[in-house]
């Protein structure tokens, strides 16, 4: 009896291993089947975007804006090292030290196509009087730079340790006006 179930057995697992193989097969089959179907809608949805011309057009598109951007980058990049050597200028002829200095951030949630807003960090140290004239200065410029946050810790007669953080809003020109 023993042999006889082991053979019921062997013949059931034969049944359902080739139960699976034939299911696997008609899946790939009706794969196979969807792909032309699959084809043709792709096909049709390429045709309905405008072809080969719309493709191009897209394209040509992208490589506008992404042109566009670069341009932007370029600007503000060297907005930023004019500004930069600005700075630097006003600071040194005041005889204030700028010891440790951030690299330009976006400032937070400002995002408008009219302009473009940015914010650095700058600790020194100096006369008090000088580091106030250097604010009334920066804040004079036309970028309408402003210190957003000012820290000023007494460091001996007439001088001070500050921390600043600057913040300007560079305008960009509308389509009438040229760059400076």
């Amino acid at each position: 009896m023993k042999t006889a179930w082991t053979r019921t057995s062997i013949l059931l697992a034969g049944a359902l291993v080739a139960l699976v193989a034939a299911m696997w097969i008609l899946r790939m089959v009706a794969v196979q089947a969807a792909v032309p179907r699959m084809l043709q809608a792709a096909q049709q949805t390429f045709q309905e975007r405008g072809g080969a011309q719309g493709l191009a057009d897209r394209q040509r598109m992208l490589t506008e804006i992404h042109a566009g951007l670069e341009r932007q980058r370029a600007a503000m990049s060297s907005d930023a090292e004019l500004f930069n050597r600005r700075l630097g200028e006003v600071f040194d002829e005041l005889g204030l030290v700028v010891t440790t200095s951030s690299g330009w951030r976006t400032l937070p949630g400002f995002a408008n196509e009219r302009a473009a807003g940015f914010e650095r960090a700058l600790t020194g140290s100096g006369a008090f009087g000088d580091l106030l004239d250097a604010i009334g200065t920066i804040e004079s410029w036309p970028d309408q730079a402003r210190v957003r946050f000012l820290q000023v810790v007494p460091e001996g007669p007439g001088s001070v340790s500050f921390s600043l953080d600057i913040a300007v809003v560079r305008l960009a020109p509308s389509a009438g006006e040229g760059e400076s």
